[in-house]
């Protein structure tokens, strides 16, 4: 291999998120707290942590580790000086594998419902608001 070929890394990355969840991030570096608040914002859309399904929070995990691969293939693919090999002139192969990154994320947003959710109040938060409201 040689000093100048450029390693992305995301296969060490990848076995990190599949084994750890995002538990796996270090949350002191500035790519791990915007996943994690990316993370927050589409809880927060559908209408808190607390209004989602078991099921659906299985899908946002799964959509926030989509999302870290394909921000790690961006930043890889923009690193490369061109994303057409010249040697074989055709595109390199992370390109379709971060289009299937993203194809997938898509499907996984499309799931969760692209609009943002009303958030439910409970009753006596309801009651307690029209009373306060009212005097």
């Amino acid at each position: 291999m040689g000093a100048d070929r450029k390693r992305h890394g995301l296969h060490r990355l990848t076995v990190a998120i599949k084994t750890r969840d995002l538990r796996a991030l270090d949350r002191r570096c500035a790519g791990a707290k915007a996943l994690l608040r990316w993370r927050a914002d589409v809880l927060e859309a559908l209408g808190g942590p607390d209004a989602v399904s078991p099921q659906k929070m299985a899908l946002v995990e799964i959509a926030c580790r989509q999302r870290l691969l394909l921000d790690s293939a961006d930043e890889y693919l923009l690193g490369l000086q061109s994303i057409v090999n010249r040697k074989g002139r055709h595109v390199h192969r992370v390109v379709l594998e971060r289009q299937t990154i993203a194809d997938s994320l898509l499907r996984i947003l499309i799931a969760l419902g692209l609009e943002r959710q009303k958030k439910v109040t409970s009753l006596s938060e309801y009651l307690a608001a029209k009373e306060a409201a009212s005097s």
